[in-house]
Parts: structure tokens; sequence; C-alpha cells
């Protein structure tokens, strides 16, 4: 049920009033509290201004091992991508991002690396099944986060 709108640039702080409406706090919620919430933000607020293309609004589950240049961190994240334009450049892509990030245990090692796009609200009910189910998700519901960001940037 689509309960409101949101324009891609204001989409950090509508997550995390999203999450404040549900009796979340994001700076220290559990990760299923985090991804179930992104993915329920995805079906319930619809991004306006967006290309006529039903892939101008799309999710991306990423995770593994990454070091970005200050130390090695496991990394669950839900990514909604947004393209504003029918031309499709870097200047038309943006994205909403919700990381949790784990210090890299045997075990969180063990999970490896992958990603899966969602390229539809279609698609949602399935890749929720996917991303919910997945090794990745599994560990790191176990696992307690030493890091948690939500943020908007333009690509």
């Amino acid at each position: 049920m689509v309960t409101h709108s949101v324009v891609p640039s204001k989409s950090a702080a509508a997550l995390v009033q999203f999450y404040r409406e549900r009796s979340i706090e994001p700076e220290s919620a559990p990760v299923d509290a985090l991804i179930e919430g992104a993915l329920d933000f995805y079906a319930d607020v619809t991004a306006s201004g967006l290309a006529a293309d039903p892939q101008a609004d799309m999710l991306l589950f990423r995770y593994g091992v990454f070091d970005w240049g200050s130390g090695e961190s496991f990394e669950i994240d839900l990514t909604r991508q947004f393209i504003v334009s029918d031309r499709i450049d870097d200047d038309a892509i943006s994205q909403l991002r919700c990381t949790v990030y784990f210090e890299p245990t045997p075990m969180l090692r063990a999970v490896g690396k992958a990603n899966r796009w969602c390229r539809s609200h279609v698609e949602l009910p399935e890749f929720r099944t996917f991303v919910l189910s997945s090794p990745a998700y599994r560990a790191a519901v176990a696992d307690v986060p030493k890091r948690r960001e939500i943020g908007w940037s333009p690509v």
C-alpha cells in the first residue's frame, strides 16, 4: 500500500522518518528491522520525478567483506536506485543506501560476496523472500553491527 511520495534527494530523511513512525531507531536498530523496513519503504513510498521506465526505481541487495580505504568490514546493504531522466547518465542516477557494517568474522567471511537487483515493484515479493532467506541476512541478524548508515547521493 503506497502511503506517500518522496523526491529522491529527500529520500534519506524520508526513510529515517519512515523508521521512526514504526518505532525503529535507525542508529541502533537490529539488522532485521533496518532491512525489512527498507523493503517496506520501497513498497509503501513512491519516488516522484523519475523517468517513465519501470527500472527507474530499483533495489539492490549487496553483501560481502569490503575495504573502501578504512579497513575491512562485512557489509549488508539495501540500495534504492533512482533514475530521474530518460537519458541515462551519471547526472540522472542517485542512490539511497541503508548499509550495516560488521567486524569481518570468519563466519561472515564464509558468506562470500554477492548482489541481486529487484528491477521493479512487481518483483518485490520474490526479492523480499530472496533477501530474508539469504545466508548473508541470516548471518548478519545473528551478529552485532558495529555501525549503520543511511544516506542519499548522486552516483
